[in-house]
């Protein structure tokens, strides 16, 4: 509740919530500085707590720059898990995409919005291949609303902002790729794997389909694959139809290579799926050709 004490500070206001919980600002008491508590909740549910100690033990090793930082952690043992993290106030790249329509309003142009999605799938691919090489970890719940946007400063350009990937609550050890029956569990449909609906497999593909679903969504301003009923939706995604002529739209000739880069991680067949070395060598290639020079965002 609000004005609880933890971790010597003080609850504050709720800035962001969900199934599992809520997210609550908080303020020292010695110094006054601002971080964030998210709670979990799993109230005397045996299943969901062990998730939750799943999650806090794959995101206490942690140590990324554009991963959202565990700082401390508390349990109450029948009721909750509370987790000490940074206060990140510039809202979600769901917020963003949102705040710029699909890619045939005029509130931004295509150009900017390719320039940006590049800038932005470059720290989130850094922040993959450090999970995956790394710490052999799959993220699992990889879309637009579990990566913050800190823009640093209210009047900063694109080119400075950062991007934080957070929510390790269906993260796995690379080692776990195929999860029991019992803990069949999709992250957010529209952005699950053909494999993980037809054999429960989740590895580090499934990670570059749903980043590849994420770039579309930024790019197009839609997701790929949406369909008003769950089994039409489970079936697109399996069959991996969606609509290419958008993306060639948007990206044109110019960011040919960003068509690329989404198509290759929107594969159905996992030998041909992209692997992250490609999909870097493509983004940096492309970085270096549009931002080289003076044409990039300022």
């Amino acid at each position: 509740e609000k004005g609880m004490q933890l971790f010597n500070y003080t609850l504050g206001g709720i800035v962001g919530f969900g199934a599992w919980g809520m997210i609550r600002k908080c303020r020292n008491n010695d110094d006054g500085s601002l971080k964030a508590v998210k709670v979990i909740k799993f109230k005397n549910d045996e299943t969901s707590k062990e998730r939750v100690l799943r999650e806090i033990n794959i995101w206490n090793q942690l140590r990324h720059d554009n991963i959202l930082p565990l700082l401390n952690y508390q349990i109450d043992d029948n009721y909750a898990m509370y987790c000490l993290t940074e206060l990140i106030q510039d809202g979600t790249l769901y917020d963003l995409v949102l705040s710029w329509d699909n890619f045939s309003s005029v509130k931004i142009s295509n150009d900017t919005r390719c320039k940006i999605v590049v800038l932005i799938a470059r720290q989130l691919l850094d922040a993959l291949k450090y999970l995956h090489q790394q710490m052999k970890v799959v993220h699992g719940d990889i879309k637009l609303e579990n990566c913050l946007l800190d823009k640093q400063s209210q009047n900063s350009f694109p080119k400075d902002w950062k991007v934080i990937l957070c929510d390790f609550g269906m993260s796995y050890s690379i080692s776990d790729c195929y999860l029991k029956k019992n803990d069949s569990q999709v992250g957010s449909l529209p952005y699950a794997s053909p494999e993980l609906l037809n054999e429960n497999k989740l590895d580090e593909q499934s990670d570059i389909w749903a980043f590849g679903t994420m770039l579309y969504t930024m790019l197009v301003g839609k997701l790929p694959f949406k369909h008003p009923s769950e089994s039409s939706l489970r079936e697109l995604i399996k069959a991996g139809k969606y609509d290419k002529q958008a993306l060639y739209e948007v990206c044109s000739n110019k960011y040919k290579e960003l068509i690329e880069i989404v198509t290759g991680c929107l594969v159905v067949d996992l030998d041909q799926r992209w692997i992250l070395e490609t999909i870097q060598g493509k983004l940096e290639y492309l970085y270096h050709k549009r931002f080289q020079g003076g044409s990039g965002l300022a």
